[in-house]
C-alpha cells in the first residue's frame, strides 16, 4: 500500500513538472485575462487580454503563476487558470502590415484553400520543418511555418 503511494505521489509530481516545463505555449482560456507584474494577485495589472485563443509563450513558472510572452513581446506573469494548454498560433507578417493576406493551402504544394489576415488566431494541428496545419475560420489547411507565431523551430520536425 506504502508503495503505490510512493508511486502515485511521484507520478503527480513529475506530471506537475512536465505542465511547468519552459519553454513552451499555451493559450487564453477566457475572454478576459490580467497580466501582472509579478506572481501574485498583489501585483499590479500590467495589461488585460480580452482575446481568447492568444497564444502565449511560458517563459518560466511560480507555484500557479507563468511568466508569459506574447508575440508582441510584452512579458508577465498570469495566473494558470486562465491559459490551457490548447495549441494555437497567430498569423504573423514579416513588414509588420496588419492588413496582409497570406495563403492557406491543401497541402505544403498544393492549391489555396483561403487567405487568412495577419493577426487571425488559429488552431494548430501539426507540423513538418517548413509548414504548418491549421485550422481557421471554418478552414483547414496548410500555412508556411515562418507566417505563424507560436511554435517553436524545434517542435514537430519531420
Amino acid at each position: 500500500m506504502l508503495r503505490r503511494l510512493v508511486v502515485l505521489g511521484l507520478a503527480l509530481v513529475c506530471a506537475s513538472a512536465a505542465f511547468a516545463e519552459t519553454p513552451r505555449y499555451v493559450s487564453i482560456r477566457s475572454d478576459a485575462a490580467n497580466m501582472r507584474h509579478g506572481p501574485g494577485f498583489d501585483y499590479p495589472l500590467l495589461w488585460q487580454y480580452r482575446r481568447r485563443g492568444l497564444p502565449l509563450e511560458v517563459l518560466d513558472a511560480y507555484r500557479d503563476w507563468r511568466r508569459v510572452r506574447d508575440h508582441s513581446g510584452v512579458e508577465g506573469w498570469m495566473h494558470k487558470r486562465v491559459l490551457r494548454t490548447r495549441r494555437t498560433v497567430i498569423i504573423r507578417d514579416e513588414t509588420q502590415a496588419t492588413d496582409a493576406l497570406h495563403a492557406l493551402r491543401t497541402a505544403p504544394d498544393g492549391g489555396i484553400v483561403a487567405f487568412v489576415q495577419v493577426g487571425s488566431i488559429a488552431a494548430l494541428e501539426d507540423c513538418t520543418r517548413h509548414w504548418c496545419a491549421i485550422a481557421v475560420g471554418g478552414h483547414r489547411g496548410w500555412m508556411a511555418r515562418a507566417r505563424l507565431w507560436g511554435v517553436h523551430a524545434s517542435e514537430f520536425s519531420d
